[in-house]
């Protein structure tokens, strides 16, 4: 369980994580945790349209799923767009497997 204050407080550990080709910003993901005995998220994974079928948000999870092991969590939950069947592909490669799903608006993987 998460302590009480960080719990009251939402404390928790955020980072960014930015993709970067040719000097341009191609990509973008959010990571949180809070402690190893509750689940960490990645979110917020964008990457620019031209770059969208390239491996630009497969390596944004994979960075994201580096951090938060970092920070000693082993579950970690991506909600994503329903729409977006490119990145729920990538995901589950990864190994993460549906876990929450609501008609046209997320999955949680």
């Amino acid at each position: 369980k998460t302590p009480f204050l960080q719990r009251l407080l939402h404390f928790s550990t955020q980072k960014k994580i930015v993709a970067i080709l040719d000097g341009k910003i191609v990509g973008y993901a959010e990571t949180s945790y809070t402690t190893p005995k509750q689940a960490g998220s990645i979110s917020s994974i964008h990457a620019v349209a031209q770059n969208r079928s390239s491996e630009v948000e497969r390596l944004l999870v994979s960075a994201g799923i580096k951090e938060i092991r970092k920070g000693g969590a082993n579950r970690i939950r991506v909600p994503v767009s329903s729409v977006k069947h490119e990145l729920i592909e990538a995901l589950k490669s990864l190994g993460f497997r549906e876990s929450l799903a609501m008609d046209g608006m997320f999955i949680e993987v």
